[in-house]
């Protein structure tokens, strides 16, 4: 039998292919992974506070933010937005 040479890389080369196709399996794991331990996080407005003045204005005094690592109270001016970025280390 005679030996082929290029037989040898396309098993390394199909090798590595299974590789990666096992690592894109674990992906969504390894992303939502990487949220939990990020320093700064995703947050979504879950409640808020507000004063109503004589005028109709409303101003928004405590906006609670649901997170990765639970209920966060902020209090930042006027405004709750709906999503909003939190760095973990100032907050919790």
């Amino acid at each position: 039998m005679i030996k082929k040479p290029y037989m040898n890389s396309y098993r390394k080369s199909a090798i590595a292919l299974r590789f990666l196709a096992r690592l894109l399996r674990l992906c969504p794991l390894l992303m939502l992974a990487g949220l939990y331990v990020a320093p700064v996080s995703p947050h979504i407005l879950w409640s808020y506070k507000y004063k109503l003045y004589a005028s109709g204005q409303k101003r928004m005094t405590v906006c609670h933010y649901l997170g990765f690592h639970g209920v966060v109270r902020y209090q930042d001016g006027e405004q709750c937005p709906t999503m909003i970025m939190l760095d973990r280390g100032h907050w919790f």
